[in-house]
């Protein structure tokens, strides 16, 4: 569902930042606001988009990892059933969130029995 504004979901998004995304025909890059919300991640022209320009179901991703480029810093590419998509952030502190936040997004979504201990885990790890 793209009629959706960015800032209906930012309340309870599981991540929400600027975010590069290289085009797949011209293979430029495009600043987009990235919305990480439940098992979707939507791409607004900015924070304040009333409709999302794409929303990327992560049901049938394979894994997100990091993918150095030659031609931008904190790049990380997500799998997916339909292809790959190169994606950067602005910083490697963004990009290690961006990171932790799709890989956990991709394990729920692809999990039928899934419970919040693996988020109650990673908390007290952190915490550490």
């Amino acid at each position: 569902n793209l009629k959706v504004s960015a800032q209906s979901l930012m309340g309870e998004a599981d991540k929400s930042a600027n975010i590069f995304r290289r085009g797949r025909i011209l293979k430029g890059w495009k600043s987009r606001w990235g919305v990480l919300h439940q098992n979707v991640l939507y791409y607004f022209t900015d924070d304040k988009a009333a409709t999302a320009e794409e929303a990327v179901s992560l049901k049938t991703a394979t894994g997100v990892r990091r993918e150095e480029s030659h031609d931008r810093e904190h790049t990380f590419v997500l799998n997916g059933a339909h292809g790959s998509t190169q994606l950067a952030a602005e910083d490697s502190e963004e990009m290690e969130a961006w990171l932790r936040a799709l890989g956990r997004a991709i394990v729920k979504a692809t999990t039928t029995d899934w419970d919040d201990t693996s988020d109650r885990l990673e908390a007290s790890q952190e915490e550490i």
